[in-house]
This record gives C-alpha cells, structure tokens and sequence, in this order.
C-alpha cells in the first residue's frame, strides 16, 4: 500500500471514529438536556406525558383519562416486554461496533473509548435497568 493510500485510510478511520463519537456524545447531551430521551422521563413517565398531551390536545373528559391511562399503561407494558426480548441482540450489535471502532484506534485513544463506554454504559443502567 502505498503511503498516499495509508494516509488517505488513516485519515478517513479518524473521521469516521470522530464523527460516530460525535454522534454518541451529542446524543447523550440532548438526552440529558431534555430531561431524558423524549423529554419525559422527569415528568412523570412516558404514559403521564402522552396522557398529558392527548388531554390538552384533544380535550378529553376525566372518563377518558382514565382509559386512555389504561390503554397507554397496557401499552407500555407490551412495548416493555418487546424491548427485553430484543435486548440481546442490540447489545450484540452495540459490542461489535465497539470492537470494531476499537481496532481503528491508537491506544490513548482505546483507553478514552474504554472510558466513554463505561459512562455510556453507566447512562443506559441508570436510565433503562438492567436489561
């Protein structure tokens, strides 16, 4: 390989790496801005927000809270439940991304990448639970 080739992979490796961090990092930022990813979780949950927007929207009387309440609360059991069983397989996905964007990196740069997926990891417990 010749060295414009190895310059030209070396430089395209850093620019993927930075922008795939890039992506992590602000994803995580806007989640924390917004008080969670979706913008409820420190509002109550996922149910009481839609609740709250389909009353506000829509005008529902207190009757229909109620069994909107139940029909969301059902919801987000199902979707739970679905999330668990497909839990395995995202953290599959997740370890050989990581793996992969390991193997590009000098090694200070694999111990920050050590770091950030501990914290990374640390955010996902906090917020989802073991899964």
């Amino acid at each position: 390989m010749g060295r414009n080739t190895k310059a030209l992979v070396n430089w395209t490796a850093t620019l993927l790496v930075g922008v795939a961090l890039g992506y992590v990092i602000a994803y995580y930022r806007m989640a924390d801005d917004r008080g969670g990813f979706g913008g409820y979780s420190k509002e109550g949950g996922r149910v009481a927000h839609l609740l709250r927007v389909y009353t506000d929207r829509l005008e529902l009387t207190a009757a229909q809270q109620s069994k909107v309440e139940d029909i969301l609360s059902e919801q987000q059991e199902k979707l739970s439940k679905m999330f668990q069983a497909m839990s395995p397989g995202f953290q599959s996905v997740r370890e050989e991304a990581h793996g992969k964007i390991e193997a590009l990196l000098e090694k200070e740069q694999q111990d920050k990448f050590l770091e950030l997926k501990t914290e990374m990891e640390e955010y996902r417990q906090k917020r989802w639970g073991k899964r």
